[in-house]
């Protein structure tokens, strides 16, 4: 059975499971998960689950001021700056997969704390990867419907049009992407898609934190990536998002 397995060297995180590999450079969140390689096509340049500020200011070339991995998971936190009073703690979990069929899972959970009275701690989680078509849960049937996504425009997608559930799928290969935001941290998702001939890339920007932070409160996010075969993706990611939902709030940071 492959465990999935992170490694701390110097500044950089190596993720593994089985012959898929991938990173994340401590000193830049912004990247999130990327260099992936052993058997994805058409995901090597993909880089997900990747955290910004407004600012960009906690993903500008700073190390974390903790950082460390507990079994299955790499755990970094940051701390505020002048430009961003904001102090944010992240969690990446990698797991093998809803009863063993997806490819890999990574839930991102995110949390935010001040020492100020009153502050705007609004990120963004971003992923940005090849795609030949995007969908959307629609709801708990499972029905998924294609997203008419504008050439270099931003597309809103939100709460009223249904769950917080995006599928991409590959250009080529056997595998889709899906990435979905817990319903209780759903405020609002960006899809800017670049086109191509038959192909497109695609940055999905999950907005989160919208309202203001008070001191001594955290709030806390989470997202769930999850990499599914092609033949089956609908039904996978369906069943992801639902599990996902129903899941326990998570303890800790």
């Amino acid at each position: 059975m492959n465990v999935p397995l992170w490694q701390l060297e110097r500044h950089q995180a190596r993720f593994q499971l089985g012959p898929l590999q991938a990173r994340l450079d401590l000193s830049l969140p912004s990247r999130g998960i990327f260099d992936f390689q052993g058997g994805l096509p058409s995901f090597e340049s993909a880089q997900v689950l990747g955290i910004r500020s407004p600012t960009g200011q906690p993903t500008e070339s700073r190390l974390p001021i903790e950082a460390y991995v507990r079994a299955n998971q790499l755990v970094l936190a940051y701390s505020a700056s002048e430009a961003w009073p904001i102090q944010l703690d992240a969690r990446w979990i990698a797991r093998t997969g809803l009863a063993g069929e997806p490819v890999a899972t990574w839930d991102l959970i995110v949390s935010v704390h001040t020492d100020l009275l009153d502050s705007r701690p609004e990120l963004g989680v971003v992923s940005t990867l090849g795609c030949s078509a995007g969908l959307r849960l629609l709801d708990a049937a499972g029905r998924f419907a294609e997203l008419d996504l504008p050439t270099e425009q931003t597309a809103v997608i939100g709460p009223a049009g249904g769950p917080g559930c995006v599928l991409f799928r590959f250009p080529k290969g056997q595998f889709s992407y899906a990435e979905m935001v817990h319903p209780a941290d759903f405020h609002h998702d960006e899809v800017l898609t670049l086109k191509s001939n038959e192909s497109c890339t695609a940055k999905i920007s999950h907005r989160l934190f919208v309202e203001s932070l008070e001191k001594g409160v955290v709030l806390r996010a989470r997202i769930r990536g999850v990499v599914l075969p092609r033949d089956a993706d609908c039904r996978l990611a369906a069943d992801a998002y639902w599990a996902f939902a129903a899941a326990d709030p998570p303890l800790g940071a």
